[in-house]
């Protein structure tokens, strides 16, 4: 994508990268609701709720349901500054399963901010610098580093009932026009957290991801 420098207009995510954010995501919703009773709480107890079509209609929020603790610096300057020793066939014993939804994330945003981080920074409300701190290591050995650390992967805004509320109930509606306006409400709240120097484009692009609803005549 071509930067004048200026102020130029962002279009947002295309239609591959959404595919590959629902794809995710659905890999994610499909892990949590695996998750025993017991030990599910806040946003992943309400997961395991859902059916097949709701899940897959949360699938299509248009940023990653899970977060890889993009605004956690602490956790991303052990990630990176570890020394790198990693055996990619011995990393895998924390769960195979959440293993392959942070590679596949791991791998989907780091090309991603390759080709262009606003786009990265939209999907996965994420500040500059960590887009930024993802390249300074080559895709495999991010891959080994990040398949060490225990914890990354947590629901987006999990601490914040209100926003998973609306995505477990309005966010899966059958009706598409309820179903989107309540999509792009979550992004917009995911956006908000970012750091306060996200670009106002951001925003802006947020609003072209879906056609505005249609009106029904009463």
């Amino acid at each position: 994508m071509a930067h004048d420098g200026q102020h130029s207009m962002f279009p947002g995510p295309s239609g591959s990268d959404l595919r590959d954010v629902a794809a995710i995501n659905l890999r994610y919703l499909r892990h949590c609701r695996r998750q025993p009773a017991g030990g599910a709480d806040g946003p992943v107890a309400g997961i395991r709720e859902l059916g097949d079509a709701a899940l897959l209609r949360l699938a299509g929020v248009p940023f990653l349901l899970v977060s890889l603790r993009e605004h956690d610096a602490g956790f991303w300057s052990a990630v990176l500054g570890a020394e790198h020793s990693a055996d990619l066939f011995e990393v895998r014993e924390a769960g195979a399963d959440a293993t392959a939804v942070g590679i596949a994330a791991i791998a989907f945003l780091w090309q991603l901010c390759r080709r262009d981080l606003h786009t990265a920074r939209l999907v996965a409300g994420a500040p500059i610098e960590w887009c930024e701190g993802l390249l300074t290591c080559p895709l495999i050995e991010l891959i080994d580093r990040c398949s060490m650390r225990p914890g990354l992967l947590v629901p987006r805004l999990g601490d914040d009932g209100a926003f998973w509320q609306r995505l477990l109930t309005a966010g899966v509606a059958g009706d598409p026009d309820l179903r989107r306006a309540a999509q792009l409400a979550a992004l917009h709240q995911v956006l908000a957290r970012q750091a306060s120097d996200a670009p106002a484009r951001l925003a802006a692009a947020a609003c072209h991801l879906a056609p505005a609803p249609t009106r029904r005549s009463r």
